[in-house]
């Protein structure tokens, strides 16, 4: 057999094959697509991130806010309670000083009928007193005209 050798068919040792061109370029391709990928998640992980932080703070700042007006609305009834309870408290405290001043003024009453009325025995007993002594010396004047 001869060896016959075609210009069209030859085998390059010291060259890449055109496979291998291919492959690079392809390799090259995927890393691109992949540099791609990884830079979009790059900056898609920080937004999504601070998205997240925005919600979580957003949530918390209502809920402060909703207990603090809670809080606010509590001491509020409290508030008026204790105030309807000083009003109630001070209207009963006046119902009683009055209850109290019309009760002084009555016993006050009495009790200066109760003094004209001493005064009025006292005089009474006085009067009995002398007219005791007033018969005691008439019966010692009777008695001394009998002795004599």
């Amino acid at each position: 057999m001869s060896e016959v050798r075609s210009k069209e068919f030859q085998i390059r040792i010291d060259e890449e094959s055109p496979d291998s061109v291919f492959q690079d370029e392809i390799k090259i391709l995927r890393l691109e697509k992949l540099s791609k990928r990884v830079t979009i998640i790059s900056i898609l992980i920080p937004f999504f991130i601070c998205i997240l932080l925005l919600l979580v703070y957003f949530d918390l700042r209502n809920k402060v806010t909703a207990n603090q007006s809670t809080g606010v609305t509590n001491i509020q009834s409290l508030s008026k309670d204790f105030n309807t309870r000083i009003n109630e408290h001070s209207s009963q405290l006046s119902k009683i000083e009055e209850s109290l001043a019309s009760n002084i003024s009555s016993y006050e009453k009495k009790l200066s009928s109760f003094k004209f009325r001493i005064y009025k025995s006292e005089n009474r007993i006085k009067k009995i007193k002398s007219s005791k002594e007033d018969k005691k010396d008439q019966e010692i004047i009777k008695k001394k005209k009998k002795n004599k």
